[in-house]
């Protein structure tokens, strides 16, 4: 497929289910993905959050301890805090779930997160979802460093 493509994102897996973190885990991998770690919970994933910076976070929504709508809002909350750095975080976040019910992808976006993915997603649309934010994330950061260079040099 396409090894090179994703080699670089630093993607984080926050799903309860063990065979459901290796299951997506072994897509990434086979899109190119190299660096993937998990959290069991949003609470693990919090802690993961202050010592790494993420790409893309694939989050549950259902889960123990703490679940993905608490964990993301705490996360955005964070990033809210920072919006003095030179260039302020927006960790992607993607609801993956399997509940369907009318109104869960409008909850998961009110919450902050970025985008919203069925269980079990097929490897085509984990890459589609990939390439869609990752070439955002890439005109974004061209975008403010042209931003950042005309402030330097008005001429």
């Amino acid at each position: 497929m396409h090894p090179i493509k994703f080699a670089n994102v630093r993607i984080l897996i926050v799903e309860d289910v063990p065979v459901n973190r290796e299951i997506l885990r072994l897509q990434l991998q086979r899109l190119g993905c190299q660096v993937v770690d998990e959290a069991a919970n949003g609470s693990e994933a919090l802690e993961r959050f202050q010592r790494y910076v993420y790409d893309i976070v694939f989050m549950d929504c259902q889960m123990p301890i703490m679940d993905g709508y608490q964990a993301t809002e705490i996360l955005r909350q964070q990033e809210a805090r920072q919006v003095e750095a030179p260039q302020p975080q927006h960790t992607i976040i993607i609801a993956f779930t399997a509940y369907t019910a009318a109104g869960h992808r409008a909850r998961c976006l009110a919450v902050g997160m970025d985008d919203f993915l069925l269980k079990p997603v097929s490897t085509r649309s984990l890459e589609a979802v990939l390439t869609r934010w990752l070439t955002q994330r890439a005109i974004d950061t061209d975008n403010r460093s042209n931003r950042i260079a005309k402030a330097m040099n008005p001429h």
